[in-house]
Formats: C-alpha cells, structure tokens, sequence
C-alpha cells in the first residue's frame, strides 16, 4: 500500500449518503483474514484493516472549485471509490473529485461501486474517459465496477471486490478465506428464515449464559460469547445492509429486539475492552434501526445502553482522548433523542455533559481539530437548551464562545465556514427574541461576512441557501424596526436565491416554504398598496396549503398560520372563516416552541375580531388566551405588538409596547388594532 494518509477516499450524491455511511463503516471495521495480513502483493503489505477512509460529508452540487480540505484529502488518498449512480451522473461535484484524483493519481487506483441505474447512466463523464499524464482524453474508459444491486454482486462480494482492488489481493482467494472465516457465522443467518432469526440469536445467547452460570470451560465459553456478539453485530451491520436498500428493516426488529435483552443484562465490570466497544458498536446500531423506524423505545433504550458501555470505558480511560469522545458521541445521542421526544427535562443536562466532554477533549488535546470542533458543537447545542429554557443570556454566551472556537480553526475549511454560519445565526435569533434588534442586525450582518469568506463560494448551492436565510432574516428584522424600505431591499434579495433555487429543485418542500415566507414579508413591505399585496398573500397562501397537504412537517404549518395572521391584518380573503389549522395548533400549544404560540396567539386575535360583531364574550375568551401565550418575559417585537393588542381588546394597558416603532411590520397590525 501507499504511504499516503487514507487508504481510500469515497466520493458519491449526498442523495447516495446513507449508502456511502455503510460502505465507509464496512471498509474500516472489516478484518482482513489473518492469513492474508502482512502477505505481498502489487499494492504492498497487506494491513490488517482499511482504515481511514476518507468520507467527505455531503455533495456540492454547484461548486466549481474543490475546496482546500477536499483536494488535499484526493492528494492524500490511495484509491478513489466512486459510488455510481444517476445522481451521481449529474453531480458536479462527484465528477470533479474523479477529475482531480485522475489528474493527480491516473486512472489505475479508481475504483467504481454501482448501487443504482444502469452504468451508462450512473457513471459520472470523468469516470468514462481516459486520462494520460494527468489529462483528460477521448478514449473512453472501461472501469470494471463492483455492482451492489440485488442483480449485480450483492452487498458483500461488492464489499470483497473493493477490499481485493484496495490491498491487490486475488478476489477469489479473498472470497475462499472470507468464507471460510464466516461460514459458522453464516450458517446461523442463511439457515434462518426471517422470522427465524430473533430464534437463532437467542439459542447463541442461552447457551453463552449457561456456561457462564457453570463456570465450565471457561475459554470456550468467551469464544462463543464473542461469536455471538459477532452474529448480532453481523445481523446489524452487513444483514442490514442488504435489507435497508429494500424498505425491510422490519426484519431486523426482533433482532435489535434480543440484543437489547442481551446487552442490558451484562455486568459492565466483567467486561474487557473488546467487549465493552462491540457492545457500544451493536447498541448504537441498535439505536439507530429503531429511529430509522420511527421505533423511538427502541432508539432510546440502545442509546441508553451505548452510553453504559462508553462511560465504563471512559471511567477506566479518563485520560484516553479516545475515551473522551466516543462518550460524548453517547451524551450527544442521549440529549438528541430526549429533545425529539420534547423532553427538555432530561435532554439538558446530556447537553451540558456533551459540552463539558468538549472541554475535557481541549485540555487533552488543544491542537487536535475533532478537540475544537467537539468544543463548539457543544455550545451550540447547550445555547439552543439554554434558549429553550428562556435563558437567554446564558445561551447568547454559549453561542459566542462557539462562534469564537469555529473562528479560531485555521485553515477554514467549507463545513467549518458553514458551521459558524449557524452558530451565529443562533445568537441573532436569540437577540431578537429579546428584542435586541440592533444586535441582532449586527450579527446577521456577522453571518453574512462568514458566507463570503473564503473557502465558501456563492456559487454553492449550501452556500446560496443560508444567504438567502440571512437575507430574509434581516428583512424581517428591519421591517420589525419599522425599517419598510430597507426591508424591503433585503428580501427581494432573498427572494431572488429562492426564485433560482426552487428553479433548480421545484420538488424541494424546504426551498419552496422558504421562498413563501420571504414573499410573505414582502407583502408586508408594500401593504401600502394594499390591492397588491392582498393578490400577493393569496398566491403565496395558495402554494403554502400545497406545501402543507403534502407534508407533515410542522414549520409549513406555522408558517401557514403565520400567513393567515398577516393575510387578515391587511384585509385580506384567501383564509376560511374557520381554518383547520387553528384548531390543529391550539390542540398542540403546550408543546410548541414561544415563537409559535406568539403565532398562534396572532392568529387567535384575528378570530377574536371576526367573532366580535356577533359574539363578544366568546372573542374576548379567544383574546384573553392569545395574552396567556405570550407571557411577559417574551420581548420580541413579533411578541410586544401582539401583546398590545390584546390588552387593547380587553381594555387593559399595556406599557411593554412602548418601544415598538409605530410602524413596526409596516404598521399593518396597529392599522387592524385601530390605533
């Protein structure tokens, strides 16, 4: 092998990315057979694993220049495997990673993994073609591609042409040793049918525990426990592989099923190493099947498990840098799964933990980059906890240090450009939630000048997507200061990347929402014209019901009420007398986000009024219940103004609304106030 820094670097769609997640983790972890390490062949000594292997996180799709980290890691790399298929063909990115690795290394070390299409439509240009001394020619090329489809070679002979190309290993003595290193091993899967297979995992599993409750025979007894956490770890991984792609990971319910039954009843303290990390390894995976799924029981109990593992690692490793980061994986994991589940309670103070283990890695290893990058992800997530525990100058502080840490990495590479983009924009938010709209405006502005630093390209689709968020954020934001025109000069310009980006992707719900909600805003910012911009809501009312009937994510939804709350401030008809989606968020308002209830309280105010003329003591029920959702630490302006405009209602003052410019939103909602 070479003496280059990754064996293997995978370049593939970030369509193709949960394809990619295995191939990466099936090449590091797989054991080369023992017969064949330290052998010769015209790659070198054969090593006893593949790793690393680099995984670049995502596509680029419209980058035309490869970013600093990525051609370095393509100059570092031994072999180019390409995961072939028709997003991949229409990749830019992919196909500049080929070219550059071509131009560097020549044709002979990339690799191709076929996993969807037909070749002729899967194969990127510069996979197709020769290249001489680092040039493309007209001679087309032929690359011989290991086929993962269920047609072509399957998950595991795919894998084992990669791994005979990789080390210069004959492919058919890799199979020969391979199999005769797994055939008991496979015996208990093929002989199985599926619902068989929960059956064999428990008969290895009772019969490691009867020995072990015999003390009989002990060395016999630790080689088949090992083989039966190999067979689960089997199960998990490769088996998993090869029923993902298919839609049948139902299969594998019962098997993550005894494995938990397994795992949880061991004794953490009689473990070795070995065995703590294939727990950890099978726990997580575990985990990972059942959030797949939507199985959040399971997710939650495999988490809970990879963490026991990883904490008794750690406990018995404190100062093994390794130690510290596969336990704050586990911390992370815990506090994600608990907030999904809206239980902020328990999730905080994995958050914390997670952030402190960062520390922990810096004073281990300041110069390590995983050491500063942990750190920040840390704060970033405990400022968003913080944020939702209305602790906001403690969040606003977590999310400077964070964007401090990110600044301080040199040289910036895209996801770090990327990553302090969000940091920052956390700290905007939570400024304007105080109503600190100055603030806000001056980070945002922040945001914008780390967008246009370099190694981030406006001609990045990634790139274009967080500017047009800024953009419109601090169209908003000027508008909430009364600020029409500059507001309105913001979210033309926003409104301008989203044109282009839904363009690209009309099938992108995300792009498309986004881009109704800029458009919302500038509704706002010519509601002086009031005719164009009641035409301009009912078109965008129009799109944002479509967005909604065809996805369950809530953001459309709010969104949607949020639009309805403006469209009947101006006087608008494209909203129902009674709208489903009132009703569907007031059942829901003890679990939404403050923002959302101050929505939802708008929109409340609005019903309020369209009732008064006929019911007074039913409006005024409907506006008391928007003033008890937005209590009184809410500073926002969205907040100030609708607060004062229930207490007008209910003839009650209001003195928090005295900073709020008259014209605040365009002034649509003191014209609908009447005041």
């Amino acid at each position: 092998m070479g003496q280059r820094r990754y064996r293997a670097f995978l370049s593939y769609s970030h369509r193709d990315r949960r394809i990619a997640a295995w191939l990466h983790r099936a090449l590091e972890t797989y054991d080369i057979p023992q017969k064949l390490v330290g052998t010769h062949t015209l790659q070198g000594e054969v090593p006893r694993r593949l790793a690393p292997v680099f995984k670049d996180r995502e596509e680029l799709p419209a980058a035309h220049n490869l970013g600093e980290a990525i051609d370095l890691a393509l100059g570092e790399s031994d072999a180019l495997i390409v995961l072939c298929s028709p997003d991949a063909k229409e990749s830019l990115w992919v196909d500049k990673e080929v070219e550059r690795f071509k131009h560097l290394h020549g044709d002979n070390r990339v690799f191709a993994l076929l996993i969807r299409g037909e070749p002729a439509e899967s194969f990127p240009p510069s996979l197709a073609v020769r290249f001489h001394n680092g040039h493309r020619t007209d001679k087309p090329a032929e690359p011989i591609a290991a086929d993962i489809r269920p047609q072509g070679d399957g998950h595991r002979r795919a894998l084992l042409k990669l791994v005979a190309g990789l080390t210069g290993v004959k492919f058919d003595e890799l199979v020969g040793r391979d199999q005769q290193r797994r055939h008991r091993r496979m015996a208990y899967a093929t002989a199985a049918s599926l619902a068989g297979m929960t059956v064999t995992t428990g008969l290895a599993v009772y019969a490691i525990e009867q020995r072990d409750e015999a003390r009989v025979r002990q060395v016999e007894a630790q080689t088949q426990r090992a083989e039966a956490d190999g067979l689960i770890e089997y199960m998990l991984t490769d088996l998993r592989g090869k029923l993902e792609p298919v839609g049948r990971l139902d299969v594998l319910k019962g098997v993550g099923d005894r494995a938990l039954d397994y795992y949880s009843r061991q004794k953490l303290d009689q473990l070795d190493g070995d065995s703590l990390g294939r727990r950890a390894r099978a726990m997580l995976l575990v985990a990972e099947v059942g959030d797949l799924q939507g199985n959040s029981e399971a997710a939650r109990r495999g988490f809970i498990e990879a963490a026991r593992s990883t904490g008794e690692l750690l406990k018995r490793e404190p100062d093994n840098w390794q130690r510290v980061f596969d336990h704050a994986q586990s911390e992370f994991w815990l506090a994600y799964d608990a907030h999904n589940r809206g239980d902020r309670a328990t999730a905080f103070p994995h958050f914390v933990a997670y952030r402190d283990l960062g520390r922990r890695m810096m004073s281990l290893d300041p110069n390590k980059l995983e050491s500063k990058v942990e750190l920040a992800s840390g704060e970033v997530n405990l400022g968003v906890a913080l944020v939702a525990e209305r602790k906001m100058d403690q969040a606003i502080a977590s999310f400077d240090r964070a964007a401090a840490t990110f600044g301080s990495i040199s040289p910036r590479t895209r996801d770090i450009g990327l990553t302090l983009n969000q940091a920052l924009g956390h700290k905007a938010s939570a400024l304007f939630a105080m109503g600190d709209n100055e603030a806000a405006l001056s980070t945002r502005r922040m945001q914008l000048e780390a967008l246009s630093a370099a190694p981030l390209t406006q001609d990045d689709r990634e790139v274009q997507e967080a500017t047009a968020v800024v953009n419109a954020q601090i169209g908003s934001t000027l508008l909430a200061d009364g600020n029409v025109s500059a507001g309105a000069v913001a979210l033309a310009k926003a409104s301008a990347y989203w044109d282009e980006l839904v363009a690209l992707d009309p099938a992108n719900k995300m792009w498309r929402g986004e881009r109704n909600v800029s458009r919302m805003w500038q509704a706002v910012a010519k509601s002086a014209s009031t005719s164009a911009a009641r035409a301009e809501m009912t078109s965008i009312i129009a799109d944002q019901r479509q967005l909604v009937a065809a996805s369950t994510d809530w953001v459309h939804k709010e969104n949607l009420l949020r639009m309805i709350a403006v469209d009947r401030a101006i006087g608008g008809s494209s909203t129902a007398a009674t709208e489903p989606i009132i009703a569907e968020a007031w059942a829901r308002r003890d679990k939404l986000k403050a923002e959302d209830r101050a929505v939802l309280a708008a929109v409340l105010i609005s019903e309020g009024d369209r009732i008064a003329p006929a019911d007074r003591r039913q409006a005024e029920r409907l506006w008391a219940e928007a003033a008890r959702l937005l209590p009184r630490d809410e500073s926002g302006t969205w907040a100030l103004v609708h607060r004062a405009r229930a207490a007008q209602r209910l003839s009650q003052s209001s003195t928090q609304d005295r900073g709020v410019p008259p014209n605040a939103f365009a002034g649509i909602f003191a014209q609908d106030a009447g005041q």
